[in-house]
């Protein structure tokens, strides 16, 4: 058949429109019912209701019964999820009394103590009663177990800045003359210390709901899971600093239960996520494993003494990654490194044996001998000693830094051992320091031994 011939004969078939007994629905479109889900969830919102006993609040971290998860689910706790909760609690502060965040504390009602009113309003905390309970059985909570670990996080956060604080106040407080500089700092100190110690005096207390356990528990599987659910994450807008914390913190947390190539295993998700920019500052930094590790093992567990430092900062380690990071990455170990070995508990001799041993190996007849040969056997014992705790000296950190820019600034001379100048610019720094840790810890009297382990003790004390 020609062409033409096909085009009359489909012209021929379409015009018979008297064979088509489709049809279509010309009635005006009306809004649909309920989904089922949403009927499904308003039902179990409303069985709720009926085994509410009533609000209120309780001190999570002080409160005498243990506190337990899992019962109405088995969802494991995730670090990645507790560091994210305390982001969120640093940056928008702790939304414990929003209706939607509360606890729910499931309950037989004979548990609670019968004198004290349940009802209050969510907008005026003030107006909610602290729980009291009959015995100091553990509580059952539906939900709620990162809330908690984030809280507890965060406690020891605010228990370091205060420390820290403190120790700094103190400092500026035995001075013999103060300059305006000081005082000016120690208002500023004051300030933040009323600040820390208001953050640790309400940090604890949520808002809670109480619910029948007879009621829940009737209808567990379903009713139980449904309380127990997020029916309101957080939301959370990270910075690029935030994030690098927080992936800092997940990548920690990994390594203390399973080493390096757990760290590693989280720093290649992070990387991976289908959300990171793949041509992003953040990006490239945290593909530098070498810096991020670094990070991870000697900077993040100083505290955030470091988190307004630029080695925290996105902008400048992308800047600096291809240019110094390298050499700057092994000062960093390097240094807490030496803190670390400071800080050990091993028995060692006072400073003054020390600096009597220095100044004698600087002679050149026998005594001198002996005293570098002793000296050597020190330095690897240092070396093959248990490492203690770095932390012990961030209270001293800054104060270590000023003594180093004082030092410095009247020195004009050539850098470098070599030049005699420099090692006496050294030596007065070196001194310097040890005077103002001595202060503390009386690392410098005679008649002590074992100093390094008397001042880490004294500092374990005051944590």
């Amino acid at each position: 058949m020609s062409q033409k011939a096909k085009e009359k004969q489909k012209e021929a078939g379409s015009s018979k429109g008297d064979d088509n007994t489709l049809k279509i629905d010309r009635r005006p479109v009306q809004a649909s019912g309920a989904k089922e889900q949403g009927a499904k969830v308003t039902r179990l919102n409303a069985a709720l209701e009926t085994a509410m006993l009533g609000i209120g609040k309780i001190n999570i971290l002080k409160i005498g019964n243990k506190l337990t998860f899992g019962a109405y689910n088995d969802r494991p706790q995730k670090a990645a999820e507790v560091n994210k909760m305390l982001a969120s609690f640093e940056k928008y502060d702790i939304q414990a009394f929003v209706a939607t965040n509360t606890l729910a504390i499931v309950i037989d009602p004979g548990r609670l103590e019968a004198d004290q009113e349940l009802k209050g309003d969510w907008n005026d905390p003030k107006t909610l009663t602290e729980v009291r309970f009959q015995d100091d059985d553990p509580l059952v909570l539906a939900s709620g177990q990162h809330r908690y670990a984030a809280l507890k996080k965060m406690e020891d956060l605010l228990l370091e800045d205060q420390i820290h604080l403190e120790k700094r106040l103190d400092r500026l407080e035995h001075k013999e003359k103060l300059s305006d500089e000081d005082v000016e700092e120690h208002g500023v100190l004051r300030t933040m210390l009323s600040e820390v110690k208001s953050d640790m005096s309400r940090i604890g207390y949520w808002g809670v709901t109480l619910y029948d356990k007879s009621i829940i528990d009737a209808n567990k599987n379903e009713l139980g899971n449904h309380l127990s659910r997020n029916q309101s994450l957080h939301v959370y807008a990270e910075t690029h600093e935030e994030q690098l914390v927080m992936t800092l913190r997940n990548m920690y947390d990994a390594y203390e239960e399973g080493g390096d190539a757990a760290a590693m295993k989280v720093l290649d998700a992070e990387y991976s996520r289908p959300t990171q920019e793949k041509n992003s500052k953040l990006t490239k930094i945290l593909k530098n494993n070498r810096l991020m590790f670094t990070l991870m093992r000697d900077l993040l567990p100083l505290g955030r003494h470091f988190r307004n430092r630029n080695e925290l900062n996105v902008r400048w380690l992308y800047q600096a990654m291809d240019v110094v990071m390298g050499m700057h990455t092994i000062f960093m170990s390097r240094s807490v490194k030496l803190y670390r070995l400071l800080a050990s508990k091993d028995d060692f001799p006072t400073y003054q044996t020390i600096s009597a041993l220095v100044d004698s190996s600087e002679s050149d007849d026998e005594e001198g001998a002996t005293a570098t040969k002793t000296l050597e056997v020190l330095h690897k014992q240092i070396l093959a000693g248990a490492p203690g705790n770095a932390k012990l000296f961030v209270s001293y950190m800054e104060e270590i830094n000023e003594q180093a820019v004082k030092c410095f600034q009247a020195y004009e001379g050539v850098l470098g051992t070599v030049n005699a100048d420099y090692n006496t610019a050294l030596r007065r720094y070196r001194d310097d320091v040890v005077e103002r840790v001595s202060a503390d810890h009386g690392l410098l009297d005679a008649d002590l031994t074992g100093a390094r382990a008397d001042a880490a003790d004294d500092l374990d004390g005051a944590r």
